[in-house]
């Protein structure tokens, strides 16, 4: 996969921006200047498709996650995480789902987190975009410890908004980089509350961390 700067930071003359796939594409208006990956996350109960994206590093900065997705098939996966970036560019095309190299560092991780070895992320985030209440949350979200979760109204209250609790929930649900950021990990009071993802899928990764008892008698989550 070829590499560019972020679309914000790329110059027409810039020799690299001419060889970049998105060489014929408006600079702030294509997939093709981030790298994506589409794998499977494998946990003992469910194995979980998902596409991620990454701002590819500079020189001030390593390589960012900016999107992830999960419950996303690889036949869907570019079209998903395009919808997701509010980026569509028909030299989306000249990406290779399959380029591993990008992202070795968090593929590392995404593997120790399904041996059960990962406690805590250290793959960088990059938020595109969001209120600074929604950034608020997410950075909130991110403190959550493995094998704990948070309700809606506790997330209120740490950042200083006790009566924002259906704010929240919303601010969850437009995570842009869930499990990363482990929305999966915020509930509601009297149950598991949403997710972006599907539900089998957050109550299958908070078992995998302990936050959550397997159903007895049963390989994989209702």
């Amino acid at each position: 996969m070829n590499r560019a700067s972020l679309p914000e930071e790329r110059s027409s003359a810039d020799p690299a921006s001419r060889n970049s796939p998105a060489q014929n594409c408006p600079a702030q208006n294509c997939i093709a200047a981030f790298d994506v990956h589409a794998t499977t996350l494998r946990l003992p109960t469910r194995a979980i498709p998902l596409v991620v994206a990454a701002a590819p590093p500079t020189d001030d900065a390593p390589l960012r996650l900016v999107a992830l997705l999960l419950d996303v098939p690889a036949d869907r996966a570019l079209e998903s995480i395009g919808r997701a970036l509010s980026l569509p560019c028909a030299s989306a095309s000249a990406l290779d789902l399959r380029d591993e190299s990008p992202f070795a560092g968090f593929l590392t991780e995404l593997e120790r987190y399904a041996a059960g070895e990962l406690t805590r992320w250290s793959t960088p985030v990059h938020f595109r975009g969001g209120t600074p209440f929604q950034r608020a949350v997410w950075e909130a979200i991110d403190a959550i410890p493995a094998g704990e979760t948070r309700s809606y109204g506790e997330i209120a209250r740490s950042i200083g908004s006790p009566g924002a609790t259906r704010a929240v929930g919303s601010a969850c649900g437009r995570n842009p980089i869930p499990l990363r950021v482990p929305c999966h990990r915020v509930t509601a009071a009297s149950g598991l509350g949403g997710f972006t993802g599907e539900m089998a899928t957050k109550r299958a990764l908070l078992q995998h961390e302990g936050a959550l008892a397997r159903p007895q008698g049963s390989l994989f989550p209702e």
